[in-house]
């Protein structure tokens, strides 16, 4: 039943995430964060949500102006199968 939950709950987060992202052309690069200290914070506060609400995964991508400037994936896509969660992976 918490399993349950947690795939609801990243379900309706990847679904609102995707309602407020401007369609992207899929030829467009995707810039690096300019600091690595700012992907190191990005980092320490996913990976510390996760382990709070015992996420297993998900896929994050950060927009500023329009343009994907970070896409990561954390965690695992499929604990059935061992999958890990990548920047490209799709929640059927």
């Amino acid at each position: 039943m918490e399993i349950m939950r947690h795939k609801l709950f990243l379900r309706g987060l990847i679904l609102l995430s995707v309602c407020f992202v401007p369609v992207q052309p899929l030829a467009q690069t995707k810039p690096k964060l300019k600091a690595p200290r700012q992907t190191e914070k990005v980092d320490a506060y996913v990976r510390e949500k996760m382990s709070a609400r015992h996420i297993p995964g998900l896929s994050l991508a950060v927009v500023r102006d329009g343009k994907v400037i970070l896409a990561k994936g954390y965690g695992m896509a499929n604990l059935e199968l061992s999958v890990s969660a990548t920047d490209k992976t799709n929640i059927p």
